[in-house]
């Protein structure tokens, strides 16, 4: 069974559906951020300011027309052109960004990973989870409590084989609003297909049912699964 369609917001033109596997993970930052600060002027400063930043320069180094160099390589580059960067080091040139910015960003990597690059291209599908996990996690420091961008940030982790730390985050994210479904259903879901903790997930769909609306499509889903776990 799937993971829910992650927080129920809504499709992003230029997010949802877009398969950009060869290109490198700068272009899609500066596209995707560029995008979703409504820029329609100084797209080459926002430009450059990504790839600062992806490069491990300051995002304030240099002033605009100082050259368009990109600076010092930040380390190993894998195949699809993508620096090879723990998540720390991420996060720390996405640290400028804004919470849309990094929740775009975080969007286009994570719906990426799981449209098929798994399969395709185990690696690439990793560094998309990792750099989605990054940008989440940027943009909840930034903002705290956002069920949304909380479990937004647990189907990157369980993407990236963390399923205790999905767990965690999806348990998170039901704490900080008693009325959110998607945190359940991905609480459940993790618990019972990755875990095996079946009483826990059957706690966490019957909460699921519970909160959900009446009209929600995973409904006769959870049902089907609660039905199997209860023998």
């Amino acid at each position: 069974m799937a993971d829910r369609e992650r927080s129920g917001k809504p499709a992003k033109p230029g997010g949802r559906g877009v398969r950009l596997w060869e290109a490198v993970v700068l272009a899609v930052i500066v596209g995707v951020a560029s995008y979703a600060a409504g820029l329609r002027n100084g797209v080459k400063t926002e430009q450059r300011r990504a790839e600062r930043a992806m490069a491990g320069e300051s995002a304030h180094a240099h002033d605009e027309g100082m050259g368009e160099g990109m600076g010092e390589s930040p380390g190993p580059v894998k195949s699809g052109g993508m620096p090879e960067m723990s998540k720390e080091e991420l996060k720390e040139r996405l640290a400028d960004f804004g919470v849309e910015e990094l929740v775009n960003i975080g969007n286009q990597h994570l719906d990426e990973a799981r449209a098929g690059g798994e399969g395709q291209d185990p690696e690439g599908a990793h560094r998309r989870f990792l750099i989605a996990a990054a940008a989440y996690e940027t943009a909840i420091a930034k903002k705290p409590n956002d069920p949304n961008l909380i479990t937004d940030l647990g189907i990157a982790l369980r993407g990236l084989g963390d399923s205790e730390g999905a767990v965690a985050r999806f348990r998170e994210a039901a704490k900080a609003d008693a009325k959110h479904p998607q945190s359940r259903f991905n609480l459940g879901l993790v618990l019972s297909a990755d875990l095996k903790r079946n009483d826990e997930a059957i706690a966490a769909w019957e909460d699921y049912l519970r909160i959900a609306p009446k009209g929600d499509p995973s409904r006769a889903t959870v049902e089907k699964e609660l039905k199997k776990l209860k023998g």
